[in-house]
């Protein structure tokens, strides 16, 4: 089953892009986003927001429904970004790469799969790990029958890049992005990667459970870090007074009011759509 959460399309009445708008998908267990931006005036035009069944496991059936109920899926697009929102992920560092290291480090971790894909991610930042990861062998077919060409990467590159090329980052950093049945945590130590990870939960109190739980794990204060919040937050109600109790600064990570923002989506927080939003910079 898909439910679809979200839908914006600015002020026309019916979607129609143009010739030079880009697409970017975001793909993972509980949801699936779509996102155009025109590139000429840098503004995103129209997002979907879908949730899928966790249960379900046969993903061209849930794309069927998908496709049922988007105004998105079906057109040409000038490029398509897929990004993948699996947590079969891990960061490797760079000297360590290889096709066998990898498959290892992920059976080791994730436990054996014969049906799924491994890949891996460089970094446009001064990151001194690869993403690897896996995909299912459906996935990647399913992709391939709907897009004739596109690029493709994992959540944890793209996030990374954000953060790691800041100047500016405090010497505790922890970075929640809320989604809509999983997080995903990032943690930096004096501008050094200590974790990246996501975990699904059930409730804010597995949110705040877990982040206070990276930080002792970590022997660190939580009344010294720095949080910066982004993602479907206001479907967590209570999460943000959770956490503004049990960490010392809580910041958002924004995104500008233009495009739909502007019109369609104003009533929601600057902060809710900025992980989709940043698929496309």
């Amino acid at each position: 089953m898909v439910h679809k959460l979200i839908g914006f399309y600015g002020d026309r009445p019916a979607y129609t892009p143009n010739t030079t708008d880009q697409l970017a998908l975001e793909i993972g267990h509980y949801q699936l986003v779509l996102l155009v931006k025109n590139p000429i005036n840098a503004q995103i035009e129209a997002i979907e927001l879908f949730q899928l069944e966790q249960n379900k496991t046969d993903w061209t059936d849930l794309f069927f429904e998908v496709k049922q109920q988007s105004h998105l899926l079906g057109f040409n697009f000038a490029s398509t970004n897929i990004f993948y929102n699996f947590s079969e992920a891990l960061m490797l560092p760079v000297e360590k790469l290889s096709a066998t290291a990898s498959e290892e480090y992920l059976s080791l971790i994730y436990g054996v799969d014969d049906r799924s894909v491994i890949k891996y991610d460089l970094f446009h930042a001064h990151v001194p790990y690869v993403t690897i990861y896996r995909i299912k062998q459906s996935v990647m077919e399913l992709l391939n029958r709907n897009f004739l060409l596109f690029t493709a990467q994992h959540i944890y590159t793209n996030i990374l890049n954000d953060i790691m090329k800041r100047t500016n980052l405090p010497s505790i950093f922890m970075k929640i992005i809320v989604y809509s049945a999983h997080i995903i945590v990032v943690l930096v130590k004096d501008k050094q990667l200590q974790l990246i990870q996501s975990v699904s939960f059930q409730s804010p109190d597995d949110i705040l459970y877990y982040t206070l739980n990276i930080i002792q794990q970590s022997g660190l204060s939580a009344l010294q870090t720095n949080v910066e919040l982004s993602g479907l937050v206001d479907r967590q109600t209570g999460l943000i007074e959770q956490l503004n109790q049990s960490f010392g600064n809580i910041s958002y990570d924004q995104v500008p009011l233009d495009g739909i923002h502007e019109s369609s989506a104003a009533h929601y927080a600057n902060y809710y759509f900025t992980p989709f939003y940043k698929l496309l910079v």
